[in-house]
């Protein structure tokens, strides 16, 4: 029993990282279509 449970807290433990890794992938992302949306509108103001 104490293997499936150290394969469920391996499970639990990688998930929890990899979910971190593509929120903060995913803030960078949105920050540089941000960037680029406002670029592109005060471009298309002057």
């Amino acid at each position: 029993m104490s293997k499936i449970s150290d394969l469920a807290k391996t499970f639990e433990q990688t998930s929890r990282t990899e979910a971190a890794s593509i929120e903060q992938q995913t803030k960078a992302d949105l920050e540089t279509l941000r960037k680029n949306i406002n670029e592109a509108l005060k471009q298309s103001e002057q």
